[in-house]
């Protein structure tokens, strides 16, 4: 193998390498954009389970309160 035929599998392998590098950073691109998107269903999703509890623990009280008034009949 010359020069000429060296630097041409060179040139190939550099040019495969970078159109790799060229997909890789789409993916890496979708990939942080699906992460971000989970982040946000996850955090309102949370939300809905803070708001859940704090109704409840209303609830819970306002039975509490019912109780001790009958048992204090």
């Amino acid at each position: 193998m010359n020069r000429e035929e060296a630097f041409k599998i060179l040139e190939a392998r550099i040019l495969e390498l970078l159109s790799r590098i060229s997909h890789l950073e789409e993916e890496n691109a979708r990939l942080q954009k699906d992460l971000s998107s989970k982040a946000a269903q996850l955090q309102a999703a949370q939300a809905k389970v803070n708001i859940a509890a704090e109704q409840l623990h209303v609830e819970l009280e306002r039975l509490k309160a019912i109780k001790d008034r009958y048992r204090n009949l």
